[in-house]
């Protein structure tokens, strides 16, 4: 590698996984700066992949002025380079805080990380919202999240994703859930990545056990920063108080409270992977079932196959290794919850679905969006879909899913051909 800095000292050639453990690398070389001298802090300032691929970190006192020269690190054929440059000095003080910070953040890499402590904010999502949503009863815990209801409702504009216009909205109020949890990285930003995936599974969890779609309403923020708690109104729109609008009210029917299996069921997916596709798969089809049917129909077969590997052991082409008898292993699971006239009827939906991977093409009603698609008696094929075909295939899914996380599914067999 061709260097076109004058002056610089090496620092050694970090020897770590680049690619895995970069940022955590530049995290932890800015904490030992600080921690080597309290009156200095580095600072990322430029990333250049026109060239060569470089990293500078620059330092800074507290009084805001800055220190001659820079770290640098660089790609080269053997491998990064760390280097001092900008200072004719090779016995320049900075010289030594910097080696000595790139050293310990490469013997620190990898260390236990500290635990934050984070909430968050979850509920159903803005374009359902309209009165019926459910709300938790009582505080409960599920693993090492808290949960209890928000005090007060969230009053939300909503659009008509059917018939969308400029002209006109709806109005709606929902009374979220507030989420305390607790995860660990070696900055909240890495600690952030670990909070948001375990929150988005545990919102699948809750939308399988409580036959609805939750989502995530406000990100998790590390509890330092504030509790997350909703407003009463979205800051940003405008939804003026009308004499005749009553207190939110939730309906007494849509009280859920914590199943009691639930905090097995969170065990038994994170200990099996493709238990946590499977519910992944379907919590991704209620989100996607009212704008995109059609994805949405993929999605809960995905699931309800990545269901089947879990009940059947793998069939592959000796030749090519590619699975054999999916389709066959799909219909025979629907059968665990379905009886066979219901099953059979389903079945049929496997061709749709194969039509969107493979030909693009799409079944429900994301091609005629802006129609009136319900019918008194009329029938037509992308309202029958989407409310007959989709549904009965996402209750389907939830429904094994059910039974899989709470530990009820058979041991896994053999499939034999032909048997379905």
């Amino acid at each position: 590698m061709e260097l076109n800095f004058q002056n610089y000292t090496s620092l050694g050639s970090p020897q770590i996984a680049w690619s895995a453990h970069a940022d955590e690398f530049f995290h932890r070389v800015q904490s030992a700066l600080a921690s080597l001298n309290q009156n200095l802090s580095a600072n990322q300032i430029r990333y250049d992949g026109t060239t060569h691929p470089f990293i500078m970190m620059s330092a800074t006192t507290t009084q805001g002025e800055a220190k001659e020269g820079s770290l640098l690190i660089a790609q080269s054929i053997d491998g990064p380079l760390a280097l001092f440059v900008g200072h004719n000095d090779p016995q320049d003080e900075m010289v030594e805080f910097w080696k000595a910070a790139v050293d310990h953040a490469i013997k620190s890499l990898g260390q236990e990380d500290e635990l934050y402590e984070w909430s968050a904010v979850v509920g159903a999502p803005p374009i359902r919202i309209g009165g019926t949503e459910p709300f938790l009863l009582q505080p409960g815990n599920i693993a090492h999240f808290q949960l209890r209801s928000a005090e007060q409702s969230v009053r939300e504009i909503t659009l008509a994703i059917e018939l969308p216009s400029f002209s006109s909205a709806s109005r709606g109020a929902s009374l979220p859930i507030l989420v305390r949890g607790s995860s660990r990285g070696y900055s909240w930003p890495s600690a952030s990545k670990t909070a948001a995936r375990d929150l988005n599974q545990l919102c699948a969890l809750l939308s399988v056990a409580w036959e609805t779609c939750l989502v995530v309403r406000d990100s998790p923020a590390p509890i330092e920063w504030g509790e997350r708690v909703p407003p009463e109104k979205v800051f940003w729109q405008n939804i003026p108080d009308l004499p005749d609008d009553p207190p939110f009210k939730p309906q007494p029917h849509a009280g859920r409270t914590i199943p009691d299996w639930a905090d097995d069921a969170w065990t038994r997916i994170i200990a099996i992977p493709r238990l946590a596709d499977a519910i992944s798969a379907h919590h991704e089809g209620l989100r996607a079932r009212t704008e995109h049917p059609s994805l949405a129909l993929v999605a809960f077969i995905a699931s309800i196959e990545a269901i089947s590997q879990l009940l059947y052991r793998e069939d592959r082409c000796t030749e090519c290794r590619a699975h054999l008898h999916i389709a066959a292993k799909f219909r025979k699971t629907l059968r665990l919850v379905l009886d066979d006239d219901a099953a059979s009827e389903l079945e049929k939906a496997y061709s749709s679905r194969s039509l969107t991977v493979h030909r693009g093409r799409l079944h429900g009603t994301e091609t005629i969006t802006g129609s009136f698609t319900m019918h008194s008696w009329s029938r037509d094929s992308a309202s029958e879909f989407q409310w007959q075909v989709l549904h009965n295939m996402s209750v389907a899914s939830a429904r094994l899913l059910r039974i899989v996380i709470q530990g009820e599914v058979p041991q896994k067999s053999q499939f034999i051909p032909g048997t379905v």
